[in-house]
């Protein structure tokens, strides 16, 4: 499902994997929302460095820091937003696809962009416009700049009335994931290690029945990755031909392997 929530800030100087031309809107107000956890505390220190230059935009900035997972998604899908110009998230991926899965279920369908400065470990998503890397202050100025991206969503299927929305990546089997989060003290190293583990073990993999663009494919596999955007963990360029905006998902799986070859 092509969604409206986008990235306020824009990409770096000849970065990026946008189709569709950039927006301008007027910044006057933002719901600010951090992960105090991401990143070790980063986003925490983000804030302190991000909330003058708001200041002296003329943006005023209201502040949610999250107790509990869910907070982020529970305050974008409950809040009357409508005093707002866009939500700024401070965190990493997850804190993203909190804050969408949010926005996107609301009962009274309203949208706003949302602005990233990114403080998680990978920040794969930010990575498709060049900011993966940028510091708190550079992403503050890009935001206040009011540049908006168009992005699409996708929503994924759990069960006859669950699922999820997500804009950058999706990964199945997760079990390597689940496992890499009681690993975060390792940073963005936790997810091979994890995945090794995994592979060591014999656990990872799924014999599966796969339909791609009307292709019916049964097979043995690995992982299999649906991506939106290019980046996935740190700065891995798992997608080189997706784009955010393009309406399209790109998808690839790694078949039955040998330990050694998984490895390798």
């Amino acid at each position: 499902h092509p969604g409206p929530p986008a990235y306020a800030g824009g990409p770096a100087e000849g970065a990026g994997s946008c189709v569709l031309p950039p927006r301008r809107i007027a910044l006057r107000t933002l719901l600010v929302m951090l992960n105090p956890l991401a990143g070790k505390g980063k986003a925490l220190r983000a804030l302190d460095v991000i909330l003058p230059i708001f200041e002296g935009a003329g943006i005023r900035a209201e502040v949610f820091r999250t107790q509990a997972a869910g907070d982020v998604r529970r305050m974008a899908q409950q809040r009357d937003l409508r005093s707002f110009d866009a939500v700024c998230v401070l965190g990493g991926d997850g804190t993203i696809a909190e804050a969408l899965g949010g926005l996107m279920a609301r009962a009274d369908g309203f949208k706003l962009p949302i602005a990233i400065v990114p403080c998680g470990t990978g920040n794969s998503f930010a990575a498709d416009f060049g900011r993966n890397r940028a510091t708190p202050e550079q992403s503050a100025r890009s935001i206040v700049q009011g540049n908006v991206r168009q992005a699409d969503s996708a929503w994924m299927e759990l069960g006859p009335v669950s699922g999820v929305h997500f804009m950058n990546m999706v990964d199945w089997p997760a079990d390597y994931v689940k496992r890499a989060e009681s690993m975060r003290w390792m940073g963005p190293a936790r997810y091979n290690v994890a995945a090794t583990m995994e592979i060591m073990g014999g656990r990872l993999g799924r014999h599966v029945r796969m339909i791609i663009d009307e292709e019916v494919i049964e097979t043995f596999v690995m992982i299999i990755h649906v991506q939106n955007n290019k980046f996935c963990g740190d700065e891995m360029l798992a997608a080189p031909a997706a784009r955010i905006d393009d309406g399209l998902l790109d998808m690839f799986f790694i078949p039955k392997l040998g330990k050694a070859a998984l490895l390798g």
